[in-house]
């Protein structure tokens, strides 16, 4: 007898399993305006799902870089740029 996987699913619960459904990332909201960007103070480390909204009147962009090293920051790299 063969089991469709709508029927294993359904059989999970009786079991005391759950379904295996991965959690949503953690979002990272930017916003823009002009002469200026609002984000939080930190990042959490792993997979995030990033979104930027534009609330001022120009095309804003946005650039994600990620510090490898523990001695970079934000000022060594814009003085390198």
């Amino acid at each position: 007898m063969a089991f469709s996987f709508s029927r294993l699913s359904a059989l999970l619960p009786l079991l005391g399993l759950a379904a295996c459904q991965a959690a949503p990332p953690p979002a990272l909201a930017l916003v823009s305006h002009e002469y200026g960007y609002e984000m939080p103070a930190s990042v959490p480390a792993g997979l995030v799902r990033i979104t930027l909204r534009n609330e001022g009147r120009d095309v804003h962009e946005g650039l994600i870089i990620s510090f490898t090293d523990p001695r970079g920051s934000a000022a060594a790299y814009v003085d390198s740029v």
